[in-house]
């Protein structure tokens, strides 16, 4: 999953996880996770970022009007995300991308990096 923190992601693009196959019974999801290092390192935002969707955190994303999916669909649910919703998510990171995955991603998304079982996603419209 580290190798495609060579992909250079423009600095403030709004990146999400995309994992189709779910948490399962995992408390942690460090695949998950990784994202936010993804967006550490490259200056992005992690839309996935349970903390700064509840007000019990001090960090949270500015209120510029634009909605993102839940971090419960995100993390359990991505199948059932309505991309058309989100036009503000500009890139995805996956994690073993099937067709029935790619299918919920068609049209909205191409990819720009797949390795093994990572692929990283631009928004195309």
């Amino acid at each position: 999953y580290l190798r495609g923190l060579s992909f250079r992601l423009p600095e403030g693009a709004r990146v999400m996880a995309y994992k189709p196959e779910g948490r399962g019974w995992s408390r942690v999801d460090v695949l998950l996770h990784a994202v936010s290092y993804y967006c550490l390192f490259h200056k992005c935002v992690d839309v996935g970022d349970y903390e700064a969707c509840f007000k019990y955190f001090q960090v949270h994303y500015k209120g510029s009007g634009q909605s993102f999916p839940s971090e419960k669909e995100i993390s359990f649910f991505p199948g059932s995300i309505d991309f058309s919703k989100y036009p503000a998510i500009d890139y995805l990171i996956s994690w073993k991308i099937d067709e029935t995955s790619y299918g919920n991603i068609n049209g909205f998304f191409q990819a720009v990096r797949k390795e093994g079982p990572i692929g990283i996603w631009r928004r195309t419209n």
